[in-house]
């Protein structure tokens, strides 16, 4: 693997694709303003819960500073939501994506935009110490973005520099 992953190997093999999506990390107040937009898509993903979450018990984790939000976008348009935290073990840290969450439908370009997510991932594990991406619940993760499948949870490695 290249040392700029996942969208650096999308770029040079179709640079077109990789330009039209973006992955940010808005800031707060654009969040509460666009909650509209946000919530139906995180409810997909804590849909996946059984119980344990709904999308304004993610907001409020956001709005502490527990979890971070990143937006994927297509030109203005939110394609999806993805929610990151920092979790510390005995022997790792990893940051943990808890929650990704898309517009409906089978049309949002995921495999073009899944490792543009994934690199922003790995920059934000590698800029907090985090040696591994985790996720629970999305196996597919495992085909669009080179996840590893460890039991009923995916995990990726996050090469370092």
């Amino acid at each position: 693997m290249n040392p700029g992953g996942f969208a650096a190997a999308l770029a040079e093999i179709v640079p077109s694709l990789a330009a039209e999506f973006a992955v940010r990390t808005p800031p707060l107040a654009e969040i509460l303003s666009r909650w509209g937009e946000i919530e139906p898509q995180l409810k997909r993903a804590t849909a996946r819960t059984q119980g344990c979450f709904e999308p304004e018990d993610v907001l409020a984790q956001v709005c502490t500073g527990r979890c971070t939000m990143l937006f994927v976008e297509h030109g203005a348009a939110l394609v999806a939501v993805a929610v990151a935290e920092v979790r510390d073990f005995p022997r790792r840290r990893v940051l943990d994506v808890g929650f990704i969450g898309g517009r409906k439908g089978n049309d949002t370009g995921v495999t073009e935009w899944a490792p543009i997510l994934t690199a922003k991932l790995e920059e934000m594990a590698r800029a907090v110490g985090a040696t591994m991406l985790s996720g629970c619940g999305r196996i597919g993760w495992a085909r669009v973005a080179g996840f590893r499948i460890a039991g009923g949870y995916v995990t990726r490695m996050v090469p370092h520099e």
